[in-house]
């Protein structure tokens, strides 16, 4: 059987506030740095397990696969791009998202729509004199996406779903949104709102029908609804490189085989169950986890059984990500461990 180890190599942005993100070091045994919660010190330790099996020289009847991607920031385009264009495939996959050493097998799905509303423009000396203010217009998207309620089926094991976020919001003149020329009333606005939801569900089909409802009710209201694109690589996606495709839900069942292996190897290395098991309960400090997208759920949607487990990694109020570094190590033997029972085993 094969197995691949699939970690993002790409960034958040640094919050306002970090002290020195882009310079490493450790105190008291945690590694400090930009990017280490999401999700480098985890890529490490997967490299790190592949090496360690191939510097002990074992014979493995399965392909072990070392994939760091780009993009899980922009949905998971490199994930996407190396299962359903490239065909790189595997029975499962190991995904090191920093779980706190929980295995994460659900999750929320995460798109992102691009909503711009468009004006007409004139000098603040002729205002009204057919002008159109896109700022009134897009309030009034706002406004009315904050009263909307998702028809859904409640899942109570991710009670916090649906949920969404205007983002992102920028208004100015001409397609470019240019910034200058404050004294002439704004013709173009966009916003980018995302949305994470649950299975069964087409959350960007009841944003439309709100636009087109707003529509009309105003016939001076004119926008453009940009959606995750089927196939990322035939159409960019969304401006300002935010999401190019959407990430599916995932919801695997504890009983998977791969979860079990995964399972087995932590208590092996730690002598102690993993905390969680698929869902977590309501006041869990990793509930929050289950409302983020990851790669496992295009690797699962294309037949690789994945799930996620990562070390104990955290960001603090001012935005400074860590690692246990005694948890990298932790990880690091329990991904090996899962490679040697995957891909010593025969199909």
């Amino acid at each position: 059987m094969s197995l691949i180890f699939n970690g993002h190599i790409d960034t958040d942005p640094v919050f306002v506030g970090c002290d020195d993100p882009y310079n490493p070091r450790i105190e008291d045994r945690r590694l400090i740095g930009h990017g280490l919660w999401n999700m480098k010190a985890a890529v490490a330790a997967m490299v790190y397990a592949a090496r360690a099996i191939k510097k002990a020289g074992v014979e493995l009847k399965g392909d072990l696969i070392v994939e760091p991607v780009v993009g899980e920031i922009q949905g998971g385009i490199g994930t996407y791009y190396n299962t359903f264009k490239k065909n790189i495939m595997a029975d499962y996959g190991l995904v090191p998202e920093p779980t706190m050493e929980n295995l994460r097998t659900l999750h929320a799905g995460a798109m992102e729509v691009a909503i711009t509303v468009k004006g007409t423009s004139q000098h603040i000396s002729r205002m009204g004199w057919g002008s159109v203010d896109a700022l009134d217009k897009t309030i009034k998207v706002i406004e009315a996406l904050k009263r909307m309620k998702f028809p859904y089926k409640p899942d109570p094991r991710i009670p916090g779903l649906p949920r969404f976020v205007i983002g992102a919001l920028k208004c100015g003149h001409g397609d470019d949104q240019d910034l200058r020329g404050a004294a002439f009333i704004i013709d173009n606005c966009t916003m980018i709102v995302d949305i994470r939801y649950l299975p069964g569900m087409q959350p960007w089909e009841d944003i439309r029908k709100v636009l087109e409802d707003l529509k009309a009710e105003d016939p001076e209201f004119k926008y453009e609804l940009k959606l995750n694109p089927e196939d990322p690589f035939e159409d960019e996606g969304m401006p300002w490189q935010n999401f190019r495709c959407h990430l599916p839900p995932q919801d695997i069942s504890p009983d998977e085989h791969i979860v079990k292996v995964v399972a087995k190897n932590h208590k092996e290395v730690t002598g102690k169950d993993p905390e969680i098991v698929g869902p977590y309960p309501l006041d869990h400090q990793n509930h929050s986890h289950q409302y983020a997208g990851a790669d496992d759920a295009h690797l699962t949607k294309a037949g690789i059984i994945s799930l996620c487990y990562g070390p104990k990694a955290r960001v603090d109020p001012q935005g400074n990500q860590y690692v246990d570094i005694d948890s990298m190590m932790t990880v690091a033997k329990v991904y090996a461990l899962t490679a040697l029972d995957i891909c010593t085993r025969a199909k």
